[in-house]
């Protein structure tokens, strides 16, 4: 993990979010690309050099917290465009060789759809969002909820690569609903399969819960989870995720920093994924047409 990409609209509720990724990106031994998105849709030299003097400001003026002596930060590179962020993001990425994406929830607010983005068309890497108000504390558990029968063992690999820099533990989660209780043995089977691919300490959970998220917060409210990891090839669990009126009021799991990677489904991600179900029920009506 060498280099971190972190958002910011220079505003008081970005300024937690930053310190998160400065703290980070030190336990990561990494550098920070930081990136302004002005509204405009084009800038002028002297907006650029205007906008990019204020980034900096930013940068140094909240690089440490006030009742701490100052410390030596990671580098720090500043950068200003104009458009959309989504855009700013894809080419960042790319040009600048970003591994991973740093963010508030705030990032979300603008992109709410009825329909849920494909995840690499929106970010095309994988991406942290931090809950308001949150601080960065050591993160010494990750927790993944997924699906072990249906887990690519390269996405997990990565993981517990993201772990090892951080020194963490990883525990995997997966829920099933009440009706599958007889496959509990062969889930948990295919769960010690993975684990054994992995170079990673890691735990594995198997819960009966029918709702993923539900699931999620119920765990954070037993167990430590300083950073909670969902593979998906779309929005919409993301989305869900940060709601506050989802199920309960100050959720437990809406309170812990989610990391968000892309990752080929071949099954629904969970048993109240009305989306998930719906678009594997429309590729298994097309399989069904073409025989």
């Amino acid at each position: 993990m060498k280099k971190l990409l972190l958002l910011t609209d220079l505003s008081d509720q970005s300024v937690n979010t930053y310190r998160y990724g400065l703290q980070l990106a030190k336990a990561l031994k990494a550098e920070i690309v930081l990136l302004y998105c002005s509204s405009e849709k084009a800038l002028t030299m002297t907006e650029q050099f205007s906008y990019l003097q204020k980034l900096r400001s930013f940068a140094d003026r909240f690089a440490n917290e006030p009742t701490t002596k100052a410390a030596k930060q990671p580098p720090v590179e500043c950068f200003v465009t104009a458009g959309a962020p989504v855009n700013a993001i894809a080419n960042m990425a790319e040009t600048r060789q970003i591994d991973l994406l740093l963010t508030g929830e705030n990032f979300l607010e603008n992109l709410q759809t009825e329909t849920p983005l494909p995840l690499q068309q929106l970010i095309p890497c994988p991406a942290i969002l931090v809950p308001e108000g949150v601080q960065f504390k050591k993160i010494k558990e990750v927790v993944f909820a997924t699906d072990f029968t249906n887990q690519d063992v390269e996405v997990a690999k990565g993981i517990c690569n993201l772990a090892d820099a951080l020194k963490a533990h990883v525990s995997f989660l997966h829920f099933y609903p009440k009706k599958e209780r007889n496959r509990r043995a062969q889930i948990l089977h295919k769960g010690e399969e993975l684990a054994a691919q992995l170079s990673c300490q890691t735990s594995l959970h198997l819960i009966e819960e029918e709702d993923l998220l539900e699931g999620m917060n119920d765990f954070a409210e037993k167990h430590r989870a300083d950073l909670f990891v969902l593979a998906t090839q779309d929005t919409h669990l993301l989305q869900l995720y940060f709601q506050q009126t989802y199920h309960k009021t100050q959720a437990y799991h809406t309170r812990v920093p989610l990391l968000n990677l892309y990752q080929e489904r071949h099954a629904p991600c969970s048993a109240s994924c009305t989306f998930c179900h719906s678009e594997h029920e429309h590729e298994q009506h097309a399989e069904k047409a073409v025989h």
